[in-house]
């Protein structure tokens, strides 16, 4: 049996996303437009930076074929954000126009949840 350990670094891009959705709500029987509320979602993107321990081990079974697994989680500094753009019109006798925009960042040092692979080799 071989064990091993080890670490990497590890660095995650997250590319900028962009999304734009419309609900409307109508009544059936007239077909009659109620309310209309638009939604745009902008994510900037952003990084993940750290360290990744690892250990794992592997076991010939029989000749030719192993076994094995890994364990992993990595230790990274996350920093990303995005902006929220709201716009909901009201179609009602009293037309309602509202909006509001909000940034908004995250920005944290976290643990990964624990990544494991088992692995069946064979050489030939």
């Amino acid at each position: 049996m071989n064990l091993y350990v080890g670490f990497q670094v590890v660095y995650r891009k997250y590319n900028p996303a962009y999304e734009h959705l419309i609900y409307r709500v109508y009544d059936t029987q007239t077909n009659t437009l109620l309310s209309h509320i638009e939604l745009d979602i902008k994510l900037e993107g952003g990084y993940s930076i750290g360290i990744a321990p690892f250990v794992g081990f592997s076991a010939n079974i029989f000749r030719g074929i192993s076994v094995g697994a890994e364990f992993s989680s990595a230790y990274s500094y996350y920093k990303t954000g995005g902006t929220l753009t709201w716009t909901q019109n009201f179609f009602y006798p009293n037309a309602l126009t509202d909006s509001f925009t909000n940034k908004a960042s995250y920005e944290a040092y976290k643990f990964s949840s624990i990544i494991s692979t088992i692995n069946i080799s064979y050489v030939f």
